[in-house]
């Protein structure tokens, strides 16, 4: 390929010229117009084999040779032949001197005409430097799209042409690179180029590298290109996050400091930079971000609130976001189980959380305006957090005293408000805690023996929600006897909103199943559809496994794929996936251009290769490979896709590939980067990478997402792996201060579950068995004296078995902890998961796999238990 520009060259120059091309071009300048005319139509019939002479006969000294010759050259190139569509041919023809607005609307239609070659070089071509700017991106992507085309036909050499046909850039020109990595030809295009010089040499190496995986050496040829986002990113993969930090320190490229979060995002990463070299971080930088706090602006408050949880400035970014909501600072105190704090915050105590009173006087502080949008209201926010304290905590009964009467009341006041105030308790805003079980007690109180209190309850719990409506009136049907009451428990159990005694929801699924046996006709049909739709919204694999074999085919072409094969795969049945994902692949292979999704063959080859079919596997493997053509967002789903079959090596490798293909300006930069080093955490060879990665990725977050919850664990997360990562990494060169880093990480998350997943086996990965047991202690003595208090706390006892299991210490307690809590939560996936890996701990593999089989056949899309089984399954035991 030259270096120099995208010529496309559809056969070689010193192609030998068709024989009659010589007598043809000696014609166009025939005396007569209609020889002249002939001949120029048969030297067009000709098409690309004649293109290289043409190009020679364009710069003939005959000026009618010239002319025509240039125009055959043009077309051919284009893409256009005698048989071309007339009307694709007028569009082309026309739209060099069409006006702007004109130019719009005949590129919408050479799209919806699927021209790719002639969209890509009329844009080539474009002189208006507006609409070249505009179309920029989209003929990035048309090139890509129209390349994958040809490549799932075997045309390859077409596919290339068209590559070259987008605008030049690091992201077409990685495209064309990753095309000669997976055709085998990168290397060659690297020797070729070894010794060229120049900004567009440069810029090919780095390409090339960068497919590679070579970051240090396209790091070595940045420097001309000037793309400083691109050289910091790369640096960042290289293990350096300073100059992605330095570029996000200034304002940069006419970013405005003054817009919402940047001004945080810029501090921010001063800041960052002051940690990572491990210096103090600067005073006037800390006060300028705790200024704004004080800001008019909440969503400038939250920015700043977020850097400062982020740098790990916990304190004061937990006071500020006290200030501003009590609610939000109870939530997130008891979301690391700091109870009494939390409590505290909303004028209650451990002593006495909750009481009719307290209830009551919420209540009946709400005005006209709080009633008409009562979510909003911090008194019936209070409450919904308190609920679902209580309820969470095992406190159930001493909900209802608190709750009933006051509640009642309140529903004499306003029917709607109290409805709207049940339907909250169940799905709760700002992910609060729910207290679906007082929901349903309070429910059914209020209703007794009203027909219509019930219908207005039953429309308020699920509104919008047809399946759970038909299942009330399905449960009627088959158990005539069964209450009211019952039959609204039994929906919440059935569509697993609220857990059932051991075996309820199964009785009732049966149930459902014997009557659908002695049905006919229309309801049979539906009583059918109730019970597959129930299988795959819950996650219910035994049950999809009963009703699929009973499913007609206009039926099952219904259901999305991915619920079929996540169900398929949970119980094992490899080549019921295969027969569904061969089946999208042959499907994708009809559909336009932009459909064609590589991750379809990645999917297909882990399911392939899990059967045993490892040449079908391979021919997959290519193709995912030859058409992910350098797509960053792609490769993810590459990724996601191997880790599905349970091929973690090659759900790695596309994981690292996705974060060195990604765009830093994409809007998933920072979840590449995040998914690729969390694929690395037990690397010890990897730890810089580790803590480099987490650190762009954090610093990309500041100014993100503004209107979602507000949840400082998750953004606390980001600064405990930067930090503990590059703690350990450094721990040879000064363990004092590494050892400090590492202690203040677990102060900061003592109670996080999130220690378990990778902080304490890193310590012992690490050799630091002292430091680990004292940090294991004080999080365990932690625990311990939440449940002393709340015995029945069953995501407390979960999280505690979890440290456990993880930390492989306290296995006994853990095990009983973990047997009260799937008492209550006898289908709760990660329960099940967390009981896996105690057993793990223990060494019993058997016992192990059959508790993480369990947790899969109850959650079967969930990747991490599928990632745990595997862990059970081939991982060493623990000594």
């Amino acid at each position: 390929m030259a270096v120099t520009a995208w010529a496309v060259a559809a056969a070689p120059v010193g192609e030998e010229a068709p024989p009659e091309f010589e007598q043809l071009a000696g014609r166009l300048t025939h005396e007569k117009y209609a020889v002249r005319e002939r001949a120029t139509e048969e030297l067009w019939r000709l098409g690309t084999s004649a293109l290289p002479q043409l190009r020679e006969l364009s710069r003939s000294k005959d000026p009618e040779q010239a002319i025509r010759a240039r125009s055959l050259v043009r077309k051919i190139e284009m893409g256009l032949f005698p048989d071309t569509d007339p009307e694709l041919l007028a569009i082309v023809q026309r739209y060099p001197e069409a006006l702007p607005s004109d130019k719009a609307l005949m590129i919408r239609e050479l799209q919806s005409r699927r021209a790719w070659r002639q969209m890509l070089k009329l844009h080539q071509e474009e002189t208006n430097d507006s609409v070249r700017r505009q179309y920029l991106s989209t003929m990035q992507r048309i090139a890509v799209y129209a390349a994958r085309e040809k490549l799932s036909m075997g045309e390859n050499d077409e596919a290339l042409e068209l590559l070259q046909l987008a605008p030049r850039n690091s992201a077409s020109l990685l495209s064309v690179a990753h095309f000669h990595r997976a055709a085998g030809s990168l290397e060659d295009e690297l020797r070729k180029v070894s010794d060229k010089v120049g900004v567009d040499a440069a810029q090919w190496r780095v390409a090339l590298n960068r497919a590679a995986g070579k970051i240090d050496r396209a790091l070595a040829d940045i420097d001309p290109v000037k793309d400083s986002d691109l050289a910091a990113a790369l640096a960042a993969l290289n293990g350096d996050p300073l100059p992605w930090l330095k570029l996000r320190s200034v304002d940069n490229d006419g970013r405005n400091s003054r817009q919402m979060g940047r001004q945080s995002q810029s501090i921010y990463a001063r800041l960052a930079m002051d940690r990572w070299n491990e210096q103090v971080m600067d005073p006037a930088d800390l006060a300028t971000l705790t200024k704004m706090l004080e800001n008019r602006s909440a969503q400038y408050r939250r920015m700043a609130r977020r850097a400062l949880f982020m740098l790990g400035e916990v304190e004061t970014a937990e006071a500020a976001l006290i200030k501003d909501s009590r609610i939000m600072g109870a939530h997130h105190l008891l979301s690391l189980e700091r109870v009494e704090e939390a409590l505290k915050l909303l004028g209650r105590s451990v002593e006495e959380p909750c009481s009719r009173e307290w209830v009551g006087n919420l209540l009946k502080d709400l005005d006209k305006d709080a009633l008409e949008d009562i979510e909003d209201a911090e008194s019936v926010q209070t409450l919904y957090i308190m609920a679902g304290f209580l309820e969470s905590r095992g406190q159930q009964e001493h909900a209802y005293q608190c709750f009933g009467e006051p509640v009642m009341e309140f529903a004499d006041r306003d029917k709607t408000a109290f409805l709207n105030f049940l339907m909250k308790l169940i799905n709760q805003p700002q992910s609060f805690l729910p207290a679906p079980e007082l929901s349903i007690r309070l429910a059914v109180e209020w209703a007794r023996d009203d027909d219509d209190r019930w219908s207005s309850l039953t429309d308020a719990f699920w509104a919008g929600d047809d399946d759970s409506h038909e299942w009330w009136k399905l449960l009627g049907r088959i158990d005539p006897d069964a209450s009211r009451a019952e039959r609204l428990r039994l929906v919440m159990i059935l569509t697993r909103r609220i857990p059932g005694d051991q075996g309820e929801r199964k009785k009732w699924v049966n149930l459902a199943w014997n009557y659908y046996q002695h049905t006919e006709g229309d309801e049979r049909e539906d009583i059918l559809r109730r019970l597959v739709d129930l299988a795959f919204n819950t996650g219910d694999v035994e049950l999809s496994q009963k009703v699929w074999p009973n499913i007609p085919e206009d039926m099952n072409n219904s259901y999305f794929w991915r619920q079929q094969i996540s169900h398929l795969t949970a119980r094992n049945d490899w080549n019921g996936a295969c027969k569904v994902l061969l089946e999208q692949v042959e499907k994708m292979k009809q559909m336009k251009a932009g459909s064609i999704n590589p991750a379809f063959h990645a999917y297909a080859a882990s399911a392939l290769r899990r059967t045993g079919r490892i040449k079908e596997a391979i021919h997959h493997d290519h193709m995912a490979d030859l058409l992910f053509l350098g797509d960053g967002s792609m490769a993810m789903q590459i990724a996601m896709a191997y880790g599905f079959g349970d091929d973690y090596e090659r759900s790695r490798i596309w994981w690292e590939r996705a974060a060195q293909s990604i765009s830093p300006d994409s809007s998933t930069f920072a979840i590449a980067l995040a998914a690729y080093a969390e694929s690395l955490i037990f690397e010890p060879s990897k730890r810089l990478l580790v803590a480099s990665l987490n650190e762009v990725a954090s610093s990309e977050s500041i100014d993100s997402n503004y209107y979602e919850p507000e949840i400082p664990l998750s953004n606390m997360r980001f600064r405990l792996k930067a930090d503990t990562y590059r703690a350990l990494s450094h721990m040879e060169r000064d363990k004092h201060s590494s050892m400090n880093l590492l202690r203040s990480c677990h102060q900061r998350h003592v109670t996080d579950g999130v220690l378990a997943d990778f902080f304490f086996p890193v310590l012992r990965q690490a050799g630091l068995m002292d430091q680990h047991d004292r940090m294991f202690d004080q999080s365990w003595q932690r625990f311990t004296g939440v449940l002393e208090r709340y015995p029945e706390a069953a995501n407390t006892q979960n999280t505690a078995s979890w440290f456990a299991s993880r930390g492989h210490r306290q296995l006994d307690a853990a095990e009983k902890y973990q047997h009260t809590a799937l008492k209550n939560f006898p289908e709760q996936a990660a329960y099940l998961d967390t009981m896996a890996e105690i057993q793990f701990a223990k060494g019993k593999r058997k016992e192990a796999l059959k508790w993480s089989r369990k947790a899969i056949m109850n959650a079967p899309t969930d990747t991490e238990l599928r990632k745990q089984y595997h862990h059970f399954l081939y991982d060493e035991m623990p000594k």
